[in-house]
């Protein structure tokens, strides 16, 4: 065998082996924590309005926090289609909402509390937040979580369909 011809050889492995590194990244970021609720028998997020009282460390709650703090997000609506044109991709979606006796803000995807593992964060009460929808995924549950000053959370989240 030529030298010309084991050199082709070699360089052909080193390519497939690049591509098969870079699918088996692409497939595990798909798969990544995050985004858990696609694995096989691991229920997706059900939409959910809910105000918790959770609180802070540094500040204590007030006797009814939640009282005080409404969150509502005016788009786009529940079931909303994302706009993607194939399954290939991402699709910017904005996201705004509006609520009263809130401090701060945090978007998610996949949670009920984007707090926890907030995507975007220390976004103003009342805002807007473009966020990226997967075009590969059927649908993605994004929640809009508002503290309070009190440390009170207010929750909402809508269901986005591809």
């Amino acid at each position: 065998m030529s030298v010309d011809t084991q050199q082709k050889r070699v360089t052909i492995a080193l390519v497939v082996g690049l591509v098969l590194l870079i699918l088996l990244l692409a497939i595990g970021s798909i798969f990544s924590k995050d985004n858990q609720s696609y694995l096989p028998g691991v229920p997706v997020p059900t939409n959910s309005d809910s105000t918790d009282s959770e609180t802070n460390a540094s500040q204590p709650p007030s006797d009814n926090p939640s009282a005080n703090l409404t969150l509502t997000i005016v788009s786009p609506a529940d079931g909303s289609f994302a706009g993607c044109e194939s399954t290939m991709g991402t699709q910017d979606v904005e996201i705004v909402w509006q609520s009263t006796g809130g401090a701060t803000a945090y978007i998610a995807t996949n949670t009920d509390n984007a707090k926890t593992s907030p995507e975007f964060s220390r976004l103003p009460a009342s805002g807007s937040q473009i966020i990226d929808f997967p075009c590969s995924f059927s649908s993605t549950v994004v929640t809009v979580t508002v503290e309070g000053p009190d440390g009170a959370l207010a929750h909402k989240s809508i269901t986005l369909t591809n």
